[in-house]
């Protein structure tokens, strides 16, 4: 009967050893470059000054010149996702600085950007999803007639209007703390500080690492308070599917329910996210 003899030498061992060491990089290495990963690019521009004369309906001219408290400075941050707007006005103004991202709505996933209505879109519960697309839709003021399916009564009526000026009202302080810079100061103010470092950094974000390393930050940070911003208007919507969740009858919610593959297919487009 064969024997095959498995008695190795050090060098064969050592030999064996570094074969499989190789196999294992490569596979590590085949493993990365076959994974998606994250389109690092960006490029940037501005800061643009747009100025709008005294007379907003005429051009800027020597007899309608431009009007210091609506002139803006605009720095854009485009990615792979979309772009960030950062519109600075001056101190005649009073207003404090915007951020804005627009997503870029080809894509079908990003890598920055996370898109406000995913946590909609994540409900399973049929109920749960029209009541929630209903409330979020209200909250970034697109109200829709949805709750008039439920046919409620006039107690019912008057109880849901009363949950939603609470959610109304807690938007409204969000949003104007975001104008204000109020709301998330410390992040707020961050994201000016990296505003500041990119501008006074030299070189172009597409070839310059430190230019380009500056304007990731400032994506980054921006990012971050954006997302902060949507995460509380959410937190302030779910208070809201709670408390009429808490009114309607189980007939009155089957109703709700039977919309959401409709809803589903009719979901708002365009989303911006947004500060400031």
């Amino acid at each position: 009967m064969f024997k095959m003899n498995l008695d190795l030498t050090g060098g064969q061992k050592l030999q064996i050893g570094f074969i499989a060491l190789v196999l294992v990089a490569a596979g590590f290495m085949f493993f990365r470059n076959t994974r998606t990963q994250p389109d690092m690019t960006m490029n940037a521009f501005g800061p643009v000054r747009k100025q709008v004369g005294i007379d907003p309906k005429l051009p800027v001219s020597a007899t309608n010149p431009a009007d210091p408290a609506k002139t803006t400075m605009v720095t854009t941050f485009g990615c792979h996702d979309g772009r960030l707007e950062v519109t600075e006005f001056t101190p005649e103004s009073g207003l404090k600085a915007q951020f804005v991202f627009i997503p870029d709505l080809h894509r079908t996933s990003y890598d920055f950007y996370k898109n406000p209505w995913a946590k909609v879109d994540a409900i399973s519960d049929p109920y749960k999803h029209t009541l929630t697309f209903a409330a979020y839709s209200a909250a970034n003021n697109r109200p829709r007639q949805i709750l008039s399916k439920a046919e409620m009564d006039a107690a019912q009526l008057k109880a849901e209007k009363e949950v939603r000026q609470v959610m109304t009202d807690s938007m409204v302080l969000l949003e104007t703390g975001a104008k204000t810079g109020s709301y998330q100061s410390a992040m707020y103010e961050q994201v000016l500080a990296a505003l500041k470092d990119y501008k006074a950094t030299a070189g172009d974000p597409a070839k310059d690492a430190a230019k380009g390393k500056a304007a990731h930050k400032v994506l980054d940070l921006a990012m971050a308070y954006l997302n902060k911003l949507e995460t509380d208007k959410f937190a302030s919507v779910q208070k809201y599917v709670a408390g009429v969740d808490g009114i309607l009858n189980a007939d009155q919610k089957a109703k709700l329910g039977e919309m959401s593959k409709q809803l589903a297919n009719n979901r708002p487009q365009r989303v911006k996210s947004r500060a400031g």
